[in-house]
């Protein structure tokens, strides 16, 4: 049985299912995951390898420098974005995209609640900063809709930061130094009270030092360690 191609409900134009992706079910098995990406032009096979003009072209706007951009070219051309369906309801859902290309499911792929996290369009900075801006959405598997949580992270977010059932989004500030969670509606500072340094004491170079970061959260999200 055909359960997405290129021409399926809910697949974006001139994109399909990609090769590079990888195939994971949810605990539940209800769900299924894949990678999409833009349709790629046939190869063309009537010209020999020295016949073929290249050309490299850089622009002071682009995201990464033009050396970063070959060191880059094999990931780039593989890269994919996350997609869902929802074998339950025969129903396909776009998750992840070129503006937010990173996805964190929750609760092992069964969460309704998965976390996008993207520089896109901050990347430029990277080149003489050392990192990025960072916007953190909230994304609602059942449908693929996004809300802004946080717009400008500079900081560090990663799948243990996630409550395990999507509950928290949770994220360390290199400015405050200090964890901030969102339970939905608002994002407060969960560490305020706490007095002692949550960050790398022993850290030496320019640029903020990172956290000591998080061990585990407790069963039901009741606390994070």
């Amino acid at each position: 049985i055909l359960l997405a191609d290129k021409n399926s409900v809910g697949m974006k134009l001139s994109m399909t299912v990609s090769e590079h992706g990888n195939l994971n079910f949810s605990k539940s098995g209800n769900r299924l995951f894949f990678g999409t990406a833009p349709i790629q032009p046939p190869k063309d096979t009537s010209l020999v390898e020295i016949d073929l003009v290249k050309l490299d072209i850089w622009h002071y706007k682009d995201d990464y420098l033009q050396t970063q951009q070959l060191f880059r070219l094999q990931r780039d051309l593989q890269t994919n974005y996350l997609a869902v369906y929802h074998l339950d309801k025969k129903q396909l859902n776009q998750l992840a995209s070129e503006e937010i290309p990173t996805v964190i499911p929750t609760n092992e792929g069964d969460g309704e609640r998965f976390v996008g996290v993207t520089d896109y369009g901050k990347r430029v900075e990277g080149q003489w900063t050392g990192n990025t801006k960072k916007d953190i959405y909230a994304i609602q598997v059942a449908d693929g809709s996004r809300q802004l949580v946080k717009k400008d992270m500079l900081g560090f977010i990663t799948p243990q930061y996630i409550s395990p059932t999507g509950k928290y989004i949770m994220w360390y500030d290199s400015k405050a130094r200090h964890y901030f969670a969102w339970d939905g509606d608002t994002a407060r500072n969960i560490t305020s009270k706490i007095k002692v340094q949550l960050w790398n004491e022993e850290h030496d170079s320019p640029s903020d030092p990172a956290p000591y970061g998080v061990v585990r959260w407790q069963e039901n999200d009741e606390a994070v360690f």
